[in-house]
């Protein structure tokens, strides 16, 4: 088994255990894997490079200019 870092509160796929999850490299690879029942798999980091866009992350112009007025029209 190689060295790693746990990942904190996660849950194995397979075994459905809680915090037995590990973090390591081999060959290049990010390597999830579980200490408890051996369960391997390649985690792929690198396939969005960019953050994505969310209201936290905009400029306050871009927010408002999507802000749209509500419009109530009174039925007699």
């Amino acid at each position: 088994m190689n060295k790693g870092r746990f990942i904190a509160g996660a849950v194995c796929p397979q075994c459905k255990e809680v915090d037995k999850l590990k973090m390591h490299k081999e060959e290049g690879e990010d390597i999830r894997e579980c200490v408890r029942c051996g369960y391997r798999d390649v985690q792929r980091f690198d396939q969005q490079k960019t953050e994505p866009t969310t209201r936290v992350n905009k400029s306050r112009s871009e927010r408002e200019a999507e802000e749209q007025p509500v419009q109530i029209k009174f039925i007699p």
